[in-house]
């Protein structure tokens, strides 16, 4: 019996630092999923912007082959392809 109490002494020793780490940890991961959860409002807002940047973009692009092709017709100059040719 005494050389179980023996033995046993250092593992709780060891185990009271694995379990502050382990506990540390989980704080850590908890805080971590919070914070993920409040910033997933702010993630659709920038999906959002990106997605009437791309649309922004794209009205750009075919605003711009429509002067390139008025402009080719005034100058009688070979059309340069479309950007849905080039799509």
């Amino acid at each position: 019996m005494e050389g179980v109490i023996a033995l046993m002494i250092p593992i709780v020793a060891l185990l009271i630092p694995i379990v502050a780490i382990m506990s540390s940890h989980q704080q850590k991961m908890a805080m971590m999923f919070r914070t993920n959860a409040a910033s997933d409002g702010e993630l659709q807002q920038l999906r959002m912007e990106i997605q009437e940047l791309k649309s922004l973009v794209h009205q750009q692009a075919l605003m711009m082959d429509n002067i390139n092709v008025a402009l080719q017709a005034r100058n009688k100059v070979p059309p340069a392809p479309l950007v849905q040719e080039r799509v």
